[in-house]
């Protein structure tokens, strides 16, 4: 008897000191979330460090390994990732088209940190412009995506198409050793790429970086898959963290604390210390939007390059309702961090 009193009083003090621990109610939601590991998911890394994601009952488990956003979608597609971040590219366009429930549903990255670059040793013998690029071989990660739209624009600046350079297909990680072995004369570059090239290799020199043509053009996207579509309350809290985490970043960047950040993202991205000194930090813009008038000649890009059978309506590719509802749960808790 004495035992089922005992036993009984630890079950009222658990109650009493852990409200809905016995009905439930402090379950996690167990979400995987992929992503290509660059500053550009420190939404996600901060949301994550500083427990936004577990004050909305979200166990978050960060997979950092794949090489590029296109990898991703196939396992957003069959489930494995509720939610992934990438680019706005051709494997996400066809996945849609083919009937899968997916959408854009936030941004992750801005074009500040996309530039064009070109080797040392022609920028030191006078290629200083877009102009100088006519028959050159530039390093691009895809040949007909997002990327290759963005170097069509930067080289529209200076009266020049793809047709007048030649295409060289890399990735990321692999285009400073294209330039520092000649292999290539120009990369469209992104961080930490970027400033491996220029800076810690010393191989490469800007020449100019895309938000001089394509502000707000969303380069980096998080995708949701259709766990996350459906359940809108599961993605409603998902994206309220993730706000809180934008917002935290672009509050630290604006009072000089980058360092506090830097400390955050080290803990993901395993980064050489030129490279944090140096680098490119993003624009994170903290109501998580972007301009979809991008779109329609992005698609159209895509179509002339054969990469997508048509064009799919804005509407199909995009859901910022899960961004509207975030801010709005953010203003009924009372929290404008």
């Amino acid at each position: 008897m004495g035992g089922l009193w005992r036993a009984g009083a630890v079950v009222l003090f658990l109650s009493v000191l852990w409200p809905g621990a016995l009905a439930g109610q402090e379950r996690l939601e167990r979400i995987r979330v992929g992503t290509v590991g660059t500053t550009a998911d420190a939404g996600i890394y901060i949301a994550q460090e500083k427990g936004f994601f577990r004050e909305e009952r979200v166990e978050v488990m960060v997979q950092n390994t794949f090489r590029t956003g296109g990898e991703m979608i196939p396992f957003v597609a069959t489930g494995e990732l509720p939610v992934a971040g990438g680019a706005m590219d051709a494997a996400f366009i066809n996945a849609v088209r083919q009937g899968i429930r997916m959408r854009a549903v936030a941004t992750k990255g801005s074009m500040k940190q996309q530039v064009l670059v070109v080797r040392r040793d022609l920028f030191e013998r006078g290629l200083r412009t877009v102009a100088g690029l006519r028959g050159r071989r530039i390093a691009v990660s895809s040949p007909s995506g997002a990327v290759a739209f963005e170097l069509q624009e930067a080289l529209r600046t200076a009266g020049l198409t793809l047709d007048d350079v030649q295409l060289v297909t890399l990735r990321f990680v692999d285009m400073p050793i294209a330039l520092q072995n000649g292999s290539v004369d120009a990369a469209l570059m992104i961080e930490p790429s970027r400033t491996v090239a220029v800076e810690g290799l010393n191989v490469a020199r800007d020449l100019m970086t895309l938000d001089r043509v394509l502000p707000d053009f969303p380069i980096g996207v998080l995708f949701y898959g259709e766990r996350m579509v459906q359940e809108r309350d599961l993605g409603t809290r998902w994206m309220a963290a993730y706000v809180r985490g934008l917002r935290y970043y672009e509050r630290a960047r604006r009072e000089g604390r980058l360092e506090e950040i830097r400390r955050i993202l080290s803990r993901y991205l395993q980064y050489e210390g030129v490279v944090w000194e140096r680098m490119i930090w993003p624009d994170l813009r903290p109501d998580g939007t972007f301009d979809v008038r991008y779109l329609r000649p992005l698609q159209e890009f895509m179509v002339a390059r054969k990469a997508i059978g048509g064009v799919v309506p804005t509407e199909e590719l995009v859901d910022f309702g899960f961004l509207q509802r975030a801010h709005e749960h953010l203003r009924r808790r009372g929290i404008r961090d």
